[in-house]
């Protein structure tokens, strides 16, 4: 409590008054998006029970349809639990959370990511150093091993794009000014930097930043939205630093089966090309430049992968030849969106 005054009759002293003072936020406040993940969502829930500095967690299962909420009710019941009857994507479902984080700090987190030993406190850390600092993101360890990119990097201008896609940023160790769309392995994880933006799959956010530029936006059913609340999180004036000490290890894809692998891996490029297209664009010619860039980007992928294939098929390997061309097939379909300029899924 803390005292103020109020007026009294003149000539009489002032009463003394007493105001509720809402209490200092403290710790991290968990937000997991839950979907069709249980035995992932156990681990990582087990995991954050070990954390000190963890102050509550919350979980939003978007109608798994499966048992990922009866598990979360029965064997966490610490955990606060949002059930939805219908899936409402991961922007909306982070903003059902939000509003009863009390935390200082907010962690969103994919369930199919492990913490790696002292990453949430490393994320922590850095944040409590510096007030200027709105965000942190740890270095990210896909689990097949396969991606070479960290979890940030530059907004996708048309220049960063096509230093992304003509593999010019691989030289941006020596020349920083062709850093592409993300940063890089080997290059870019020898110490905290500054960039401007975070993945949304293990994003710590101070609270007051959050707060400063709203919520995230829910003009996709996912992707995209990461981008675009870093994208106003900069404009604000504060600093997101990508912390590679802190490690975690990322399940690409883990609720989504091989049925709608195609459609998600459009998702993300339809999403990315619509954020551009309202959000980063100079212009027409900006748009169409950086549209075929994009395209040419996922199409080069494609017939990367389907190399890959071949290479798989020639030394009878059906499984990593099924793998490969599920990839290739996924992003010839989003280069294939992205010049139609399909609209993404709200």
């Amino acid at each position: 409590m803390t005292r103020g005054y109020a007026n009294g009759p003149l000539g009489t002293e002032l009463t003394p008054v007493a105001h509720a003072v809402a209490p200092a936020r403290t710790g991290v406040s968990v937000v997991l998006v839950s979907f069709r993940t249980p035995t992932l969502l156990v681990a990582c829930l087990q995991e954050l029970r070990r954390e000190a500095s963890v102050r509550e967690v919350i979980v939003v299962d978007n109608a798994s349809g499966d048992e990922s909420a009866d598990v979360v009710e029965r064997a966490f019941p610490e955990v606060r639990l949002i059930r939805n009857p219908v899936n409402i994507g991961f922007a909306r479902a982070v903003n059902q959370a939000l509003g009863q984080c009390e935390g200082q700090y907010i962690l969103l987190l994919n369930p199919d990511v492990v913490l790696e030993e002292t990453a949430l406190s490393r994320l922590v850390a850095l944040l409590a150093s510096d007030p200027t600092i709105g965000a942190a993101g740890p270095a990210i360890r896909h689990i097949t091993g396969r991606l070479r990119v960290l979890s940030g990097g530059r907004q996708p201008t048309l220049w960063r794009m096509f230093a992304h896609a003509t593999l010019l940023s691989r030289f941006s160790r020596r020349v920083p000014l062709l850093e592409g769309l993300n940063l890089l392995s080997g290059i870019h994880d020898d110490r905290p930097r500054d960039v401007e933006w975070l993945t949304g799959a293990c994003l710590m956010l101070r609270r007051d930043a959050l707060d400063s530029v709203g919520p995230l936006s829910e003009r996709w059913f996912m992707y995209a939205e990461d981008l675009e609340l870093c994208h106003r999180l900069g404009g604000a004036g504060w600093r997101l630093v990508h912390l590679p000490s802190a490690h975690i290890v990322h399940h690409m894809a883990a609720s989504t089966d091989t049925a709608t692998a195609t459609a998600t891996s459009t998702a993300w490029a339809v999403a990315l090309h619509d954020y551009y297209r309202r959000d980063i664009s100079k212009g027409p010619i900006s748009r169409m430049a950086w549209r075929l860039v994009f395209a040419a980007q996922l199409l080069s992928r494609s017939l990367y992968y389907r190399l890959r294939a071949r290479r798989a098929r020639m030394s009878s390997d059906r499984e990593r030849t099924n793998a490969w061309m599920r990839e290739a097939r996924g992003f010839a379909a989003s280069a294939i969106d992205v010049l139609r300029g399909t609209r993404p899924v709200r």
